[in-house]
C-alpha cells in the first residue's frame, strides 16, 4: 500500500508541476503594461483573471481539507490565503463565502513578474497539500457540501481545480492575441 501511495501523490505533483509550466508559458506573452488589460469593462483583467484562478485553487484546496485529518493544520502564505478570500478561517463547502468575499486583492499593485510568483506559490501549496493524505485518505469522498458531488475523491477534486486552471489559461491566450502578443503553445516550445 505505502508504494501506490507514493505512486499517487508522484502523479498528483506532476500534474500541478506540468500546469503551473503550462500557465507561466501563456502568462510569458504579457508585459506589465498589460496586466490591467481587460476586452470590455465588465471583464477580469490579465491580473484578474490569475488571482481569480488563485483564489479558486485555495477554496477547492480548502474544500477538500476539511475532510482529511491529516492536513487540517496546514498554512501557508500565498498572496490571498483562502480565508482572506473566503472571509472566514473554516472550510469552504458551499458558495455562502462569496457574501464577505474579500475583494481588495483586485485592486493591490503588482507587477508580472509577482502575478507569476502568486500563480507558482499557489500550485506549490496545492501540490504539498495532495501529497499528505494516506491512500485511504486519498480514495475518502469529499462529502456534504455544494461545490462538488459529494461521492468526488482527492483526484476528482484536483481534476476539476486543473481544468478551471486551463479555462482560464485559455481566456489569457486570447486576451494576449487582443493585445497584438503571440501567446506560446503551453505544453512544448515551437521553432
Amino acid at each position: 500500500m505505502p508504494e501506490h501511495k507514493a505512486f499517487q501523490n508522484t502523479v498528483f505533483r506532476v500534474k500541478f508541476h506540468m500546469h503551473n509550466e503550462y500557465f507561466l508559458r501563456t502568462l510569458s506573452a504579457f508585459n506589465d503594461e498589460d496586466s490591467s488589460f481587460r476586452p470590455q469593462q465588465n471583464m477580469l483583467s490579465v491580473k484578474d483573471q490569475v488571482l481569480h484562478t488563485v483564489g479558486a485553487i485555495e477554496l477547492f484546496v480548502s474544500a477538500y481539507l476539511s475532510t482529511i485529518d491529516s492536513t487540517s493544520k496546514i498554512t501557508h502564505t500565498s498572496f490571498r490565503p483562502g480565508e482572506a478570500w473566503s472571509g472566514s478561517s473554516t472550510a469552504v463547502t458551499d458558495m455562502r463565502w462569496t457574501q464577505n468575499a474579500d475583494k481588495k486583492h483586485y485592486d493591490e499593485q503588482v507587477d508580472m513578474k509577482e502575478i507569476k510568483e502568486i500563480f507558482s506559490k499557489t500550485m506549490a501549496y496545492a501540490s504539498d497539500v495532495f501529497s499528505i493524505p494516506s491512500e485511504a485518505e486519498l480514495q475518502q469522498p469529499i462529502g456534504k457540501n455544494s461545490l462538488v458531488p459529494d461521492f468526488f475523491r482527492a483526484e476528482d477534486i484536483i481534476e476539476i481545480m486543473l481544468d478551471h486552471t486551463a479555462h482560464h489559461r485559455g481566456a489569457l491566450a486570447q486576451y494576449a492575441r487582443l493585445l497584438g502578443h503571440s501567446p506560446k503553445i503551453p505544453y512544448f516550445d515551437m521553432p
